[in-house]
């Protein structure tokens, strides 16, 4: 076989591959993949192993997204975070838009309470969409305890 027909056979296969996937997904991000939504935010997050987490003492904000394929239909978000502020939850908007950039979806969720493990944000948009964007707020270091977002997940038929 010469090296034109293994290049040629190499990329149908990739992009069979990526045609087939498009259909269907459940894809996690880790929370390291998340920005700071403000200027003054900067100085407040840091990353790790964990994701992101607030090490102030204020609140900061933070925006995380995803592309996902022209109009599929998104059936469950999922937002792990760990609550360590026993004043202040953690809260979570999930914005949809579609290719012109008007929102499909916008819904805002809290954690309840503080503590060690983690607290599960999820979202059931059921809407066909083109962009995925998360806006958080973490609450602010409490006693040497952060609270952070480890991972967001999105979900496709």
């Amino acid at each position: 076989m010469n090296i034109k027909k293994l290049v040629s056979s190499t990329i149908a296969m990739g992009l069979m591959t990526l045609t087939v996937g498009a259909s269907a997904s459940d894809t996690v991000f880790h929370g390291s993949l998340c920005n700071p939504e403000f200027p003054a935010d900067v100085s407040k997050l840091e990353y790790g192993q964990f994701g992101i987490d607030n090490s102030s003492g204020s609140t900061a904000f933070l925006s995380c997204g995803a592309n996902t394929p022209i109009l599929a239909t998104i059936n469950t978000v999922e937002i792990e975070t760990y609550d360590r502020n026993a004043v202040t939850d953690v809260s979570c908007t999930l914005v949809l838009t579609d290719i012109f950039g008007n929102a499909l979806f916008s819904q805002t969720k809290s954690t309840t309470g503080s503590g060690a493990g983690p607290k599960l944000l999820s979202y059931s948009p059921g809407v066909g969409t083109h962009t995925v964007n998360i806006d958080c707020s973490l609450p602010a270091n409490s006693g040497g305890n952060v609270s952070h977002v480890t991972t967001y997940r999105i979900i496709t038929p």
